[in-house]
């Protein structure tokens, strides 16, 4: 093996590939390391970036519309029933269409339909034939402000039990207040 995950005849096929670009080294080729420049954005990066912003919200909203329009006119009947439909196209071509319906269960109403009247009758769900535990999962969720208030021993402790992943960072350009007037 050339390295932890390549054969050596991945490795000549890779090198095989990137031999046109002479600025980066093949595998177990020695080259000059070249300095990564410094990070910098200019307004023009801000510009650009809150422009493809806007581009994309437009786009989303266009590609929904059109969407709703092909999957209306090619499958009528599946505007209300649930799962996967196929339609052929020329040449043997498909167009698949899949409808999900998203359902969330209202907790307040769960627990007004899980409670029981009284000791002796049943709730509404008991009455039903319903057991909860059977329809239902329960998710742990994170309490983000009791998490906080741990101490750095308690969350050390904690951070055992949880999946913690970095989120895509969140952009805004906010006008200044003496502009929105």
């Amino acid at each position: 093996m050339a390295n932890g995950f390549m054969t050596d005849a991945d490795v000549d096929r890779f090198n095989k590939m990137r031999q046109h670009d002479n600025d980066i080294p093949y595998f177990g080729e020695e080259k000059k390391v070249v300095a990564i420049p410094e990070n910098t954005v200019t307004m023009e990066d801000l510009m650009k970036w809150d422009e493809l912003q806007r581009q994309l919200k437009t786009v989303k909203a266009a590609e929904m519309l059109l969407r709703t329009k092909i999957y209306k006119f090619y499958f009528p009947e599946a505007t209300t029933v649930e799962g996967t439909n196929n339609h052929p196209l020329a040449e043997g071509w498909l167009l698949k269409a899949k409808r999900t319906i998203d359902r969330k269960v209202d907790l307040p109403v769960l627990q007004a339909f899980a409670t029981k009247p009284t000791a002796d009758e049943p709730s509404k769900l008991e009455a039903a034939g319903i057991r909860l535990d059977d329809i239902v999962e329960w998710e742990p969720k994170l309490k983000l402000r009791a998490y906080r208030s741990l101490t750095d021993e308690q969350r050390e402790v904690f951070d055992q039990v949880l999946t913690i992943k970095d989120g895509a960072p969140a952009l805004e350009i906010v006008l200044p207040a003496s502009a929105r007037n």
